[in-house]
């Protein structure tokens, strides 16, 4: 097998460049790892020789890498994992990827999983990037996604189709007359969930005939932070507004206490949603209405799926998942809320 200082001797470079192109932790040009990872792959290099006896070692440990949120989605998706490795007599190891797409944490923590000998990795709601999927792929690490998605979908995923979600929630709003909706809380920026949801709401508004203000867009990283902030500054400068998707449970909270401030009831002045029917859909009052996922069944298929990857070489296929519309005490037709009194 080829070593690291034969591979910078071929590449003509150093030694601790291809480290840090291997490793993916950046300082190098687009054309260094290029031709780095061109001689690895030719050579079928894996990161050391440690990691490749660990080929054909059984650890009975898969991994869960999941980002610092301060939302609640998660809980579920973990339980259905440690349930599918419990039952197939696995252990599991978690790790945070750090807020907004961290990539040089995600990099650390992947190959942190593959040093502990993880058999599998199970991603959880992170954003991707060509390097880290390189990574994976180099260090060939049996991988899952939960609630994400490569670009190509060269990895298999575990999701609802979150277009067609918000795009029904949306047109659940306008189904009661509601016109001048918000959504608040994604990031346009965000491959995974924030820009499909946004898409979904503009779709519905389109189909409807309607054309959202680019002010009813509010961005936001999914938190109740996101919903309160993102409700002020829309009610500041646009009062017309009678409803407003959330692209989270904890975003359409923070959206009722900013509404409250500005002396507005749910729903007897504005509508609102949540999105992923989480326990504090539940909790909170009134009640949310919701786009319920099944995230525990999410996680216990897509930890399954590659448990019995790893035991018999099953083939992985990822599943889109169905989700629910669950109509609950926070909307209310538009002939029934209160026009400014």
């Amino acid at each position: 097998m080829i070593t690291i200082k034969e591979i910078a001797k071929e590449a003509r470079v150093s030694i601790a460049t291809v480290s840090r192109v291997l490793n993916g932790t950046g300082g190098y040009s687009q054309e260094t790892f290029d031709r780095v990872n061109k001689i690895a792959d030719a050579h079928h290099y894996l990161k050391n020789a440690a990691a490749h006896t660990l080929v054909s070692a059984s650890s009975k440990i898969i991994g869960i890498l999941i980002p610092s949120v301060s939302t609640s989605f998660s809980g579920d998706i973990i339980n259905g994992i440690e349930d599918a490795a419990y039952a197939a007599g696995y252990d599991v190891i978690l790790a945070h990827t750090g807020i907004g797409g961290d990539e040089r944490r995600l990099l650390e923590n992947i190959n942190m999983m593959r040093n502990r000998q993880v058999e599998g990795l199970v991603i959880v709601s992170n954003q991707f990037t060509e390097t880290a999927l390189t990574l994976i792929q180099r260090l060939r690490l049996n991988t899952t996604l939960i609630s994400t998605s490569t670009r190509n979908n060269s990895l298999p995923a575990f999701v609802i189709d979150d277009v067609a979600a918000m795009h029904a929630v949306t047109s659940y709003l306008l189904s009661i007359d509601h016109q001048h909706i918000a959504i608040i809380g994604a990031d346009p920026d965000d491959h995974v969930t924030g820009a499909p949801r946004i898409k979904g709401y503009r779709d519905a508004m389109m189909d409807a005939g309607m054309v959202p203000s680019i002010a009813w867009v509010q961005r936001g990283d999914f938190s109740y932070e996101s919903g309160y902030t993102g409700f002020k500054r829309l009610y500041s400068g646009e009062h017309d507004i009678t409803a407003v998707c959330c692209v989270s449970d904890e975003a359409a909270l923070g959206v009722i206490a900013a509404a409250h401030e500005f002396g507005l009831f749910v729903p007897d002045d504005l509508s609102v949603t949540g999105f992923d029917g989480t326990r504090l859909s539940e909790m909170v009052r009134p009640r949310l209405t919701t786009v319920r996922q099944p995230f525990y069944r999410m996680g216990k298929a897509g930890a399954t799926a590659l448990l019995q990857h790893i035991t018999s070489g099953e083939s992985i296929n990822g599943e889109t998942f169905p989700f629910e519309i669950e109509i609950r005490e926070s909307t209310k037709p538009l002939d029934t809320q209160r026009r400014g009194e």
